[in-house]
């Protein structure tokens, strides 16, 4: 099985079980992923609005949730957070990402590359945990029963046409979504 990735700036390419040698299978259901090299926010960075280090982890679970029901859990989604809009972790470039606006609220993007080859989006602005639950949780089901074989989640929002793709860093705040 593989599990969710969370890739580190460090490792750009190598999954959990690449990086420490465990699955989320092998963890208990109420455990959070093992998060190496998370983004220092804000306990660590003077710079972050929102917390991002100890937030991922607790949101990963609950998101796990979704799609252990929807039977996806073979499936790799690139998601990542940080707590300003510097981006140290490289949140631009993930499936879906979280980027932290003030305590307690971030901006959700998405329709990122699963290798990286691609700038998300900005879906959501300045939502809560509830707000991020409510976006994802749907768009996940969808994933789960529509999506192409062999297709990554950055792809599907795209095709389904939840999110503009970003085809040059030009184009990073065009054809945002109306809320």
């Amino acid at each position: 099985m593989k599990p969710i990735a969370l890739i580190p700036l460090a490792f750009p390419a190598l999954s959990l079980t690449e990086l420490v040698g465990i699955t989320v299978e092998q963890q208990s259901h109420h455990q959070a992923p093992p998060s190496p090299l998370p983004p220092f926010a804000p306990a660590a960075c003077a710079l972050a609005m929102a917390e991002s280090e100890r937030y991922l982890p607790a949101l990963i679970t609950k998101i796990e949730d979704v799609i252990d029901e929807c039977g996806l859990r073979s499936e790799e989604i690139v998601i990542r957070s940080s707590g300003c809009p510097n981006g140290c972790s490289r949140p631009f470039v993930a499936e879906i990402a979280l980027v932290g606006k003030s305590p307690g609220r971030y901006n959700l993007y998405l329709g990122g590359g699963f290798y990286g080859q691609r700038l998300n989006k900005l879906y959501r602005d300045g939502i809560d945990e509830e707000e991020i639950l409510a976006a994802l949780g749907p768009m996940i089901r969808e994933f789960g029963r529509d999506r192409l074989e062999g297709e990554h989640f950055g792809d599907f929002v795209i095709r389904a046409g939840h999110i503009k793709p970003t085809v040059s860093g030009r184009t990073f705040h065009e054809d945002l979504p109306v809320w």
